[in-house]
């Protein structure tokens, strides 16, 4: 799936310098990470789900892309991609 590029962002595939950055983003606001996921207080935990979204394979039909800004280069969120296939009539 993508990259897709907007004038200011692109959606990509996650890389694993993608992982602390958005742990940490996430994790310097308790408000945030009280909102962003049903981890609670358990950091690792968030870790591990941002790893599987690494591991993700180039054909999937549905996951995760990092949202990265193109002025810095750093990811700043995620966000969910479908990939529709055109299908045939018969």
């Amino acid at each position: 799936m993508g990259p897709f590029e907007t004038d200011r962002l692109i959606l990509r595939n996650f890389v694993p310098e993608d992982v602390p950055v958005l742990t940490n983003l996430i994790y310097s606001d308790r408000e945030v990470w009280g909102q962003y996921s049903g981890y609670g207080d358990k950091p690792e935990l968030l870790k591990k789900a941002f790893m599987h979204h690494v591991h993700q394979l180039d054909d999937a039909e549905f996951g995760f892309q990092a949202v990265v800004l193109k002025e810095t280069g750093l990811a700043i969120d995620r966000s969910i991609s479908i990939h529709t296939r055109t299908c045939g009539t018969t």
